[in-house]
């Protein structure tokens, strides 16, 4: 068995598709979200500075699966970035200190979704360092489902793995519509960087909520 250095980092996925077989194709099972391929059409998605509603129209054609674009389309547009109390500060709390991490946007991404749960960020403070997120060390056992699943996808966007298949992104009855979007905010940070932060300030008036109305996490 080949020896692997990059375990636990964002480059440990590239690690492992250095040592394969050459010829060996991974089954095609997962929907794995990478900013890598298109740099050039993310810059301009950002400099563009397009509402997040067109920005999550974009990336679903870009993905191309119906089951999972139709769900994404019902919810383009309906709410900014940061909807959950606490959500933003708890996010601050990760991404004010962050250093020169090999990849921003992978690490912002798992940063977002391991800061949307309240108790999922305290097992996860930690962890998280400057330039690196260590998940071996985030405890979730006893977690709750929403916390488990935030913390795979957080974990699958940082390594670049696949850990939630395509049948249970789009199941509402596993994954309701308040995790499913966090889970798309995730990949919307992955894929164009963390600017997506920044969209929701377009967005207008009419889309955003009122915080005080959500049950507090």
């Amino acid at each position: 068995m080949a020896t692997q250095f990059m375990t636990g980092t964002p480059k440990e996925e590239l690690e492992k598709l250095m040592q394969v077989v050459p010829g060996f194709r991974a089954r095609k099972n997962g929907v794995v979200i990478s900013r890598l391929q298109s740099g050039k059409k993310c810059e301009k998605v950002c400099q563009r500075n397009i509402p997040l509603s067109k920005l999550i129209a974009l990336f679903a054609s870009e993905v191309d699966e119906e089951p999972l674009t139709a769900r994404m389309m019902l919810m383009a547009g309906k709410e900014p970035v940061f909807f959950l109390t606490g959500h933003r500060e708890r996010f601050k709390r990760f991404w004010d200190f962050h250093g020169m991490a090999d990849d921003l946007s992978a690490m912002c991404a798992a940063a977002y979704l391991l800061s949307a749960d309240r108790i999922l960020f305290e097992r996860s403070v930690s962890a998280v360092k400057p330039d690196l997120i260590l998940f071996r060390q985030i405890r979730i056992q006893g977690i709750d489902l929403r916390g488990y699943i935030l913390f795979h996808s957080a974990k699958g966007l940082y390594q670049g793995t696949k850990h939630l298949s395509l049948s249970e992104l789009t199941d509402p009855e596993l994954i309701d519509d308040e995790v499913f979007y966090l889970i798309i905010a995730g990949f919307l940070i992955r894929r164009y960087g963390e600017d997506v932060l920044n969209l929701e300030d377009i967005e207008g008036s009419g889309l955003r909520i009122d915080e005080s109305s959500r049950v507090r996490r």
